[in-house]
């Protein structure tokens, strides 16, 4: 079984089943109920499912508009932010433009911004390019230097978060590592 959490629906339409596995919707209320066979393959009530870890899969699953009400029960249940339903969050554009001619252009996986003024940045990365630590250092950086603050005190940024989601072993002896 995978390590996850129970994610519940908040969407509560006509659609919505009361089936623990499933939700129209396309929310996962029980993902524990996800096997992965050794050659990597996910199915689901015996379905193949595309890999969540592939960046178009996952960006069409959290990165979309309707997409949102799992994207915020995802954010509160892994970082536990003040989210309650899709309405809580804004999905951002995910370029942060250079700001001089030197400077270099960060794309984010996805790219959201809270009501309570929260940026949050979630990276999705399978391959191991030995630049994790560093990149998230100024990817965070530069999260809180697009912040629109010009002629503001520096109390009104509001916070930023990085989500980096590996699908390889960052530290070297570790399961698994969450750091807030």
């Amino acid at each position: 079984m995978l390590p996850f959490k129970k994610i519940s629906c908040f969407e509560k339409t006509p659609l919505c089943t009361p089936s623990p596995r499933a939700c129209a919707c396309g929310a996962v209320h029980e993902i524990t109920a996800l096997r992965r066979k050794k050659y990597g393959k996910i199915f689901y009530q015996g379905k193949e499912l595309l890999p969540p870890r592939q960046d178009l899969v996952f960006k069409a699953i959290f990165g979309t508009e309707d997409g949102k009400g799992l994207l915020a029960a995802f954010l509160r249940d892994v970082l536990g932010v003040d989210v309650e339903k899709a309405e809580d969050i804004t999905l951002l554009n995910n370029e942060i433009p250079a700001g001089y001619e030197l400077d270099k252009q960060v794309r984010l996986d996805l790219r959201v911004r809270t009501r309570n003024n929260e940026h949050i940045n979630i990276e999705i990365q399978v391959a191991d390019e030995r630049n994790t630590i560093p990149r998230s250092v100024y990817y965070n950086a530069k999260l809180m230097a697009s912040q629109e603050a010009r002629g503001e005190n520096y109390k009104s940024l509001g916070r930023a978060l990085s989500l980096f989601i590996l699908d390889f072993r960052l530290l070297p002896g570790e399961e698994a590592w969450y750091n807030s």
